[in-house]
């Protein structure tokens, strides 16, 4: 699914290239944009419960997008990639770990106390290509419309705490840091806004950007003895929604 993805966007960029050429003889050069903006997560990724809540807050992104004129007006081939970070509920991950150190055999269990607790951000690299609509309503004043399509890049938080657990008499403390390789998946993004002065864009983004699986795994240090746990799966649905501003030049 992930090669199809990629080869798709491939396809429309090459298709539409010959045109693109053809507008850049006549005089009708490239526009680029820098963008920076609100991320704000939607769905799962945003919720804070449930077995699919990816406890996301409110983050910031950048972004840069070139847009390459058709032999239609208005009409253009549009690229962009996107820098997007959202930090995590921190308090949500504590409370789903309280309960889940524990150790002890025959019904007498001990629980860790958890301290010292650190979590990281989501990444999110989405890379996009596709259409966009342009019209002037008024002079130094336009709206536009876009669709994409691409592939997003998105990089799990790390998460790490300090633990202590007493029984009878002996203490023990400890640490646990959990990682996360990258993941990949298939995305599109619909949006539009306005564009003041030719140079002035605002508008809002909605980014669908799959259900990335990934591979993680925990090591956790006891009393200077180290261990690492065994190997897991997470996956995570990414929905987003860029509340954005940018330069056009």
């Amino acid at each position: 699914m992930r090669s199809k993805a990629v080869g798709l966007a491939l396809l429309v960029a090459f298709t539409l290239a010959g045109p693109v050429v053809a507008q850049d003889e006549m005089g009708m050069g490239p526009s680029f944009t820098l963008y920076g903006g609100l991320s704000l997560p939607q769905g799962d990724f945003g919720d804070d419960s449930g077995s699919d809540a990816g406890l996301a807050k409110t983050g910031l992104g950048i972004g840069f997008e070139g847009d390459f004129p058709l032999n239609s007006p208005g009409l253009s081939v549009t690229g962009s990639i996107f820098f997007l970070m959202n930090g995590v509920d921190e308090d949500e991950i504590e409370d789903a770990l309280e309960g889940e150190w524990c150790f002890g055999e025959y019904g007498e269990y001990v629980c860790a106390e958890i301290d010292n607790f650190d979590v990281g951000s989501y990444y999110n690299v989405p890379i996009l290509v596709g259409l966009k609509y342009e019209a002037e309503t008024s002079p130094g004043f336009s709206m536009f419309g876009f669709g994409q399509v691409g592939m997003n890049i998105l990089k799990f938080p790390k998460y790490e705490f300090d633990l202590e657990y007493c029984e009878y008499s002996n203490c023990f403390r400890g640490s646990s840091e959990t990682t996360f390789d990258m993941g990949t998946s298939f995305g599109f993004s619909i949006g539009g806004g306005i564009v003041v002065g030719q140079k002035g864009v605002f508008g809002l983004r909605y980014l669908s950007l799959g259900e990335p699986e990934v591979d993680g795994e925990t090591e956790v240090s006891i009393s200077g003895y180290s261990g690492r746990g065994e190997d897991f799966e997470a996956e995570q649905s990414v929905s987003i929604l860029l509340l954005f501003a940018g330069v056009r030049f």
